[in-house]
């Protein structure tokens, strides 16, 4: 009975050691693992923060995308430009419609018409859009205005106005009529031209459809004259006279001279 008892002994104890070695391997197996997570997890935390720093860095910058421009019945259909993410929208094309008056250019964002966009207005929208042109009704068909026409430094011909400028009557969709001829000095009348937005926008003859639906002026376009210097020979005669104590006895002599000049 008791070599029985020492033979088990001598299976048992040298089990229970290799169980304790498995043990304690799996626990250090365990508490690395648990570690090389950890500092994994560290490890992809790190590198998401640097990702959203260097995405923030970058967003939006000199991003440029589409604009298109719906003038909304007016005569420039559908266009489109570029714009760039922080500057401005650049200038915008003014369109006319029969009828009515232009208010402006608005946003459609979310929906139109949103905040009005000009040309100084600082592009917010990170992708491309729409901005579209805003028109007023004008209230009856016989709409008169007064425009005011510039001579741009130049004379009424038959008329006592000067350079001080004259005034028309015209009424919206119907034609200028008859405009004045203008004379300046050392320059050829080019003809009348808009001040709409700036000078000088589209021509204007005595046919051209009134489109503006406001007072407005009209300026005269000049174009310097080349004038060339010509000499001619001047013959002096004395008519039986004499001329000067130089040319004692001499009936006459001549001088070249400059035309325009003394």
């Amino acid at each position: 009975m008791k070599e029985k008892i020492k033979n088990n002994s001598k299976i048992v104890i040298p089990l229970i050691v290799v169980a304790i070695a498995v043990l304690g391997a799996a626990i250090y197996l365990m508490i690395n693992q648990k570690v090389f997570v950890f500092n994994n997890s560290k490890d992809k935390q790190d590198v998401k923060d640097t990702t959203t720093v260097d995405t923030s860095k970058k967003k939006n910058t000199e991003k440029e995308y589409n604009v298109i421009l719906d003038s909304n019945g007016g005569d420039i259909g559908t266009i489109a430009i570029k714009v760039t993410y922080g500057m401005t929208y650049g200038e915008l094309p003014l369109p006319k419609k029969d009828g009515s008056i232009f208010m402006g250019w608005y946003l459609c964002e979310p929906e139109c018409f949103g905040d009005e966009v000009t040309s100084s207005s600082k592009v917010t929208i990170a992708k491309n859009h729409t901005i579209a042109a805003r028109w007023k009704q004008i209230d009856g068909t016989e709409k008169k205005y007064t425009v005011t026409l510039d001579p741009n430094g130049g004379k009424f011909v038959g008329a006592d106005e000067g350079a001080n400028g004259a005034q028309i009557t015209v009424t919206y969709g119907g034609t200028y009529g008859e405009l004045p001829t203008l004379t300046k000095e050392g320059a050829i009348f080019m003809g009348w031209y808009l001040c709409e937005p700036e000078c000088f926008g589209d021509e204007v003859t005595s046919s051209s459809k009134v489109t503006i639906a406001k007072d407005h002026t009209i300026k005269a376009r000049w174009k310097q004259q080349e004038v060339k210097k010509s000499t001619y020979t001047v013959t002096l005669d004395a008519n039986g006279g004499m001329i000067g104590d130089v040319h004692v006895g001499v009936s006459s002599t001549t001088k070249t001279v400059t035309y325009g000049e003394t």
